[in-house]
């Protein structure tokens, strides 16, 4: 959705072909590292995001730091985790006990890692872009993304 509301903003300044699919790219990586820092928010528990932390958990979604966690887990930690979640993934204990699992397998510095690294893929698409205010606004987002707090 992202890339297709910069997509559109570019088209509707007149920019080349080029700039469009730039800003689509753009809006596509900042879309991404916007989501990761959502993610890892949800594991937490101090986040000042305003939204409780582990509720991804409780709602069994698969987001980035349970994918990693998972990745990195023995078969038997895996089944482990994933029943944990899908019999008692509403309970505040079993979800602080995945979040510590998710620290303990440095799934959230993978997760910041990527994040980093779709930021830094959004900002090549705006080497494309001629310096502007736009621009500059743009680049002030991207790293809103990464850095906010809510």
């Amino acid at each position: 959705m992202i890339g297709s509301c910069c997509a559109i903003g570019a088209v509707s300044t007149g920019a080349t072909s080029e700039q469009v699919e730039a800003m689509r790219k753009f809006g596509i990586f900042a879309g991404i590292a916007f989501q990761i820092r959502d993610d890892i928010f949800d594991y937490q528990q101090d986040n000042h995001s305003g939204k409780g932390y582990g509720n991804d958990i409780r709602e069994h979604k698969m987001t980035l730091p349970l994918i990693h966690l998972l990745k990195n887990s023995s078969a038997i930690e895996r089944t482990l985790i994933i029943s944990k979640i899908r019999l008692s993934g509403k309970r505040t204990k079993t979800v602080n006990e995945i979040i510590i699992k998710a620290n303990e397998k440095n799934s959230l510095k993978y997760c910041e890692e990527k994040m980093n690294f779709f930021v830094q893929q959004a900002e090549n698409q705006l080497n494309n872009i001629t310096d502007c205010e736009a621009k500059e606004t743009l680049e002030k987002l991207l790293y809103y993304c990464i850095k906010r707090n809510c």
